[in-house]
């Protein structure tokens, strides 16, 4: 691992496994094995769920301690190549939680979210810092542009696909056809878009009010 984001993901999903843990201290390194334990913890949206923890956090980041923080810098060609890589990173995992949605291996309900979402996710991103919220409007931006090159009508990446049938056709859809496509099309987009927002009513706990009001 090269930084705490990465240790994260890798503790957090490793409950039940031993770790093994090379540490340094002033040049003197030992190796550590270390087993998460699971514990109750909440999400941006308040809801409870299972993870691996092991008792460590990363030191904040200030004025008063930045001494001890492992700061990365990146000249102009250096912060391309990294920002080159990071989009990539963030495709190939869109696209990877995509067809993990559409195979049944990962539920829908946990790899999307709409405004409300992306509102918690701001408002959290907020208070680690402006580092964390320029990184967050980032990644948000790149994945509505990745969603928006979807082969889906009115998605301009429907429109790419049916440019390119037409192209490989050589000759236009026919009308019906096309009126057929972008009524398909709509309405998978609308029905997404309740979806999503039934999603997000629901991790912030608006659908189990709603519901105690009609069923006691």
């Amino acid at each position: 691992i090269s930084n705490w984001d990465e240790m994260q993901i890798m503790i957090i999903d490793s409950y039940g496994k031993t770790l093994e843990f090379k540490l340094e201290n002033n040049g003197a390194e030992r190796t550590v094995l270390v087993s998460p334990e699971l514990v109750s913890d909440k999400d941006i949206f308040g809801k409870s769920k299972k993870i691996g923890r092991i008792g460590v956090q990363p030191v904040p980041v200030d004025v008063k301690n930045v001494d001890k923080a492992n700061v990365e810098r990146y000249g102009l060609i250096g912060a391309l190549k990294r920002s080159a890589k990071e989009m990539w990173y963030v495709t190939s995992q869109t696209y990877i939680a995509l067809w993990d949605m559409v195979t049944g291996r990962k539920s829908a309900k946990e790899g999307v979210t709409g405004l409300i979402g992306i509102f918690f996710i701001i408002k959290f991103a907020t208070g680690l810092g402006f580092a964390y919220l320029l990184h967050i409007v980032g990644v948000l931006s790149a994945s509505l542009a990745i969603f928006n090159l979807l082969p889906l009508i009115p998605l301009d990446g429907g429109h790419l696909a049916l440019l390119g049938l037409e192209k490989v056709r050589r000759r236009p859809l026919p009308v019906k056809v096309d009126d057929l496509i972008n009524k398909v099309g709509f309405g998978l987009i609308i029905a997404l878009a309740i979806f999503v927002f039934y999603v997000d009513f629901e991790r912030i706990g608006l659908i189990d009010k709603i519901t105690h009001l009609f069923v006691k």
